[in-house]
């Protein structure tokens, strides 16, 4: 299984500045898929610049897609990882 963390509240639902994410949640990732083409695409990879979208499962249940640049970059997630590491010592 794959996982993102949301670096933000995402898109709006139906009220400017409700998004669909909860920042700082981890939330699994059903599948990516370019703009182009709607194909599932492995997810290994999550630059920061928006390339693609991933679907996910919200609070609520609901699938969303969402860009990728909602969600912190792999290397971003990686950098902090470090951070906690570093700082539990």
């Amino acid at each position: 299984m794959k996982y993102v963390v949301a670096r933000n509240e995402g898109p709006g639902l139906n009220h400017p500045g409700f998004g669909k994410l909860t920042p700082g949640k981890s939330y699994e990732v059903i599948c990516r898929s370019t703009s182009v083409q709607f194909e599932s695409i492995e997810l290994n990879y999550n630059p920061k610049k928006p390339e693609f979208y991933i679907d996910i499962i919200d609070d609520r249940g609901i699938k969303h897609s969402v860009w990728n640049d909602y969600f912190y970059s792999t290397i971003e997630m990686r950098q902090m990882k470090l951070k906690r590491i570093l700082n539990d010592n």
